[in-house]
């Protein structure tokens, strides 16, 4: 592998445990890229591939979220929000599962998180180097809006960052990447349709009107960076690996054993991709047709 090949997460909750399932299998096989970049929940994953921690996402999204600590009306009641990020991004990491701290920051790989800016509705991306150890950006990627607050940065307020970039392959070949492996959470075929919430989201942040337009034109934007990373594909700039086979579960909720094949499939796939991935990463990358298929916002 070159130095130029980026790893792209894909973010959807607790569908990350089906990337969970893929980047065990990566770690188990040694596989390091020297380029990751996360999106809400896919920000979550890229943290437990750098620490180098084999199986820890999958222990935290199959045994530790489906609790009262984490979401659920007595958070609502007493934090005034369904979910306590506290929980996920303090409690987890510093007392009941530890994070490799040490492990994650000498890893030499660059690591990009996304985060929707709520007063401009553009997605931004923040270093591993400008995070330190609480992680805000990968927190306020995973932000997912009418369940969780804005976190707080600077001088703005962030969300989600599926909202504005669900799958940063584009910021990953504009900053200098040549190619991207890219891992997806939902399967081929699938293309999103407008949110039956959008009229609560809408009155919730009607003071943010480029917010509102983001998540509005999420949908038409997500299926269009679909059809690129096609092209993209075609060209032999990506490789993708998504579910291979359907399992549906709720973003924020699902039973533990359609948690567990979720992550099996994630493995499964990883496995049954993997020659063929490493034929992709050795071969010398396109001459790059990647100013004509970048996303115009990243051009």
């Amino acid at each position: 592998m070159d130095d130029k090949t980026a790893l792209v997460l894909e973010g959807g909750g607790l569908r990350g445990t089906y990337t969970a399932g893929v980047l065990d299998y990566f770690m188990e096989h040694e596989l390091a890229f020297p380029y990751v970049i996360g999106t809400s929940a896919g920000a979550c994953n890229a943290t437990g591939y750098l620490s180098g921690q084999i199986g820890r996402t999958k222990k935290i999204n199959t045994e530790l979220l489906h609790t009262s600590k984490y979401k659920g009306l007595g958070q609502l009641m007493k934090n005034g929000t369904f979910l306590n990020l506290d929980y996920l991004f303090d409690e987890i990491p510093n007392e009941i599962l530890p994070f490799d701290y040490d492990a994650y920051e000498q890893n030499p790989a660059r690591f990009v998180s996304t985060c929707t800016n709520c007063y401009t509705g553009l997605c931004e991306y923040y270093e591993k180097a400008d995070m330190g150890r609480d992680m805000t950006a990968v927190r306020a990627s995973s932000s997912l809006p009418l369940v969780a607050p804005m976190v707080v940065m600077g001088d703005g307020a962030y969300l989600d960052g599926g909202l504005s970039d669900s799958i940063p392959y584009g910021h990953a070949l504009a900053d200098g990447n040549d190619r991207c492996v890219v891992i997806l959470t939902r399967p081929d075929g699938y293309r999103k349709k407008p949110s039956i919430s959008y009229l609560f989201i809408k009155s919730l942040y009607k003071d943010f009107p480029l917010l509102l337009k983001s998540i509005k034109d999420r949908p038409e934007t997500y299926n269009r960076q679909l059809e690129e990373l096609a092209a993209l594909e075609q060209a032999g700039t990506a490789f993708v690996i998504r579910p291979s086979k359907a399992i549906k579960i709720g973003r924020l909720s699902a039973k533990k054993e359609e948690l567990l094949a979720l992550y099996d499939l994630g493995y499964q796939d990883a496995a049954s991709h993997y020659a063929a991935l490493q034929d992709f990463l050795q071969k010398e990358a396109p001459e790059n047709e990647r100013a004509d298929t970048v996303p115009e916002a990243e051009q």
